[in-house]
């Protein structure tokens, strides 16, 4: 279930006026749950008006960390007392945690009163709990607890804390844990508090959306650019490194902002920050899972049998090394493809990841051997053409149709890659809108050297081609048709190797392993789950394992839990309701399939409320 569907849930739990239950947000460790609440949910009920008091306000969340708590004395009397003292004044960051609420005058004297006594004789707070339990919860208070899992107590004790307060109190209160899945006195407890457990399982783009905009909202303004305009990098990366955990995440993005500061002089910055950002990607991942310092210094270091593949490498494969005996680890990141053999690997930065520190005379000693490395390639023929053309003024008049005699053989020859030619065609055009009398290339040249590539293309990201400024003149239109038709190839690139993950999905299904399938379906954004053939995944899923039937009944169950606006969604939907209906009307599982009634009639609700029409019956 991502953020927005459990938003949905928590509005629908505050609109009723008296409820006896509380809610719980499940999720695996890491997913960004806490952050997820602090950031995004906690902000969402705030805009939400509760009309059950005179006047109407806004709802106000208190969070409270359940982490290494003791006794439920202690957690009541924080609660009660937080209520007591708090003011609306969200600016005061005195305790970032809590959102502070509206007590009355004699409420906050009389806890005033009653803390200050106890904190000054050291009075047992149990002894205390009577005198606060005078002191009403506003009706616009949300109890939020996070890390149950944590608490020192056991869960019979935690969820009676939790219990008095929704059953008793008839408050608004909300868990946050990663539910224990063996241990059955929290399922016994957990029964009489909890109505609604959702869980929380957000794309990895949902994440990362939520983190430049909450975690990096004072950053400065160049780092947040970059890090949306290199969104589709990280994310994949991340998806090939099957790496989900949100704290990982985080930590790349934040570490990285001082290497981008480091790196912003240097004459070739752009390629140096994409070619370090993916190897702080890969070399982050690989060390929060587990690799060993070894394999660590290997990656740190090792130039083969994968190097760094700029604009001016000659090579477009053949990187193994004949004699180089193979190594278990190189064939396991073998995973991130290009991003690995255009990544910079760096010493300083892996030491920056594991102790903190950057080395800044070892990073700039690195950057100064990546620059010798491309000044060298950059030698070339071709490479040197490129930059003649990259600073065009400074050539005279007779030396700019040799050079563009030569651009044109090099375009002919396919030396430059789809974003050379953008640079290229950009500076071309630029000679021709100044009137500089030279040799016309024509548009055709340009064009087909980018058509040759298709069939060996490399993904490019947004920020890799030349960034064209608008003219207000017929070489604006120009620019743009070269640009969309590179884009075009790229995104047909894309949906062929969505189509072949697809492909990969559905096979999968129709294998019938289940732990396979498990394993698969857990490091797949939710994007692509939609993005697959409803018609040949209702094919594969209904001839395929029930245990594999069963996991997807459940996916399901999660991916729509009560409603949803979103298109795709929606359509997806639509076109997964009529195979269904099918079944439940006597389709070839018979009372097999009756697990897929409810997600049935849930996901006719939904189409129903949605568009407003009469949906399958």
């Amino acid at each position: 279930m991502d953020g927005n569907a459990i938003k949905g849930v928590v509005e629908e739990y505050l609109d009723k006026e008296l409820t006896d239950y509380a809610i719980m947000i499940d999720g695996v460790w890491g997913c960004g749950k806490s952050f997820f609440v602090e950031n995004d949910l906690a902000c969402s009920i705030r805009n939400i008006d509760c009309p059950y008091i005179e006047p109407t306000k806004k709802y106000i969340p208190i969070v409270y960390s359940l982490y290494g708590a003791e006794s439920a004395e202690k957690i009541l009397l924080d609660i009660r007392r937080e209520i007591a003292l708090s003011t609306l004044e969200h600016d005061n960051k005195k305790k970032k945690t809590f959102h502070k609420s509206h007590p009355s005058k004699t409420e906050s004297v009389i806890s005033t009163l009653i803390g200050g006594f106890a904190d000054f004789w050291g009075v047992d707070s149990k002894r205390l709990l009577p005198l606060f339990n005078l002191i009403n919860i506003p009706k616009n208070i949300v109890l939020i607890f996070d890390d149950l899992e944590r608490s020192k107590m056991s869960a019979k004790e935690v969820l009676g804390v939790v219990n008095q307060f929704a059953e008793r109190d008839k408050s608004k209160v909300i868990v946050i844990c990663n539910e224990p899945k063996d241990d059955n006195e929290f399922k016994q407890f957990k029964e009489k508090t909890i109505r609604y457990t959702l869980h929380y399982s957000p794309s990895t783009e949902e994440k990362f959306d939520s983190i430049v905009k909450e975690w990096f909202k004072n950053r400065s303004s160049a780092y947040q650019s970059f890090l949306v305009s290199h969104k589709t990098l990280i994310l994949d990366i991340f998806r090939l490194g099957e790496c989900t955990n949100l704290r990982t995440l985080i930590f790349i993005l934040d570490i990285f902002e001082k290497i981008f500061k480091e790196i912003s002089d240097r004459q070739f910055a752009d390629d140096f920050r994409k070619g370090y950002l993916s190897f702080a990607c890969i070399y982050s991942i690989e060390y929060k899972s587990g690799a060993s310092a070894s394999d660590l210094d290997w990656l740190a270091c090792h130039t083969t049998p994968y190097t760094t593949a700029t604009i001016f490498d000659i090579a477009r494969s053949g990187y193994e090394q004949p004699n180089e005996k193979k190594n278990p680890f190189i064939e396991k990141i073998s995973r991130y493809g290009d991003y690995l053999r255009t990544s910079f690997s760096s010493k300083a930065i892996a030491r920056y990841i594991q102790h903190g520190d950057l080395d800044k005379p070892v990073f700039e000693a690195e950057m100064k051997n990546e620059e010798e490395e491309y000044i060298e390639k950059r030698k070339t023929d071709y490479g040197q053409c490129l930059l003649k053309m990259m600073d065009w003024r400074i050539i005279d008049d007779t030396g700019l149709d040799k050079l563009l005699s030569r651009v044109e053989d090099f375009l002919k020859q396919d030396r430059y890659t789809p974003c050379d030619i953008s640079v290229l065609y950009a500076r071309y055009l630029e000679l021709k809108m100044n009137n500089i009398r030279c040799l016309d290339i024509d548009d055709a040249v340009f064009f087909d050297a980018i058509d040759r590539q298709k069939s060996n293309w490399t993904l490019l990201f947004d920020g890799d081609l030349y960034k064209w400024e608008k003219k207000d003149n017929p070489y604006d239109s120009r620019y743009e048709k070269l640009e969309q038709y590179i884009v075009d190839i790229n995104n047909d690139f894309r949906e062929r190797r969505k189509a072949e993950r697809n492909g990969e999905l559905l096979n999968l299904i129709r294998k019938g392993d289940p732990d396979e399938y498990r394993q698969y379906t857990n490091r797949i954004d939710i994007e692509q789950l939609l993005s697959l053939p409803v018609n040949e995944l209702w094919e594969a899923i209904s001839h395929s394992d029930k245990d594999i039937q069963h996991l997807f009944v459940k996916q399901m169950m999660e991916l729509f839990p009560f409603g949803t606006d979103q298109p795709d969604k929606l359509a997806f939907i639509g076109q997964l309701l009529p195979h269904m209906q099918e079944v439940l009307a006597g389709g070839p599982f018979d009372f097999k399939m009756m697990k897929y009634k409810p997600l049935a009639l849930r996901l006719q609700q939904i189409l129903k409320s949605a568009t407003g029409e009469k949906t399958v019956q």
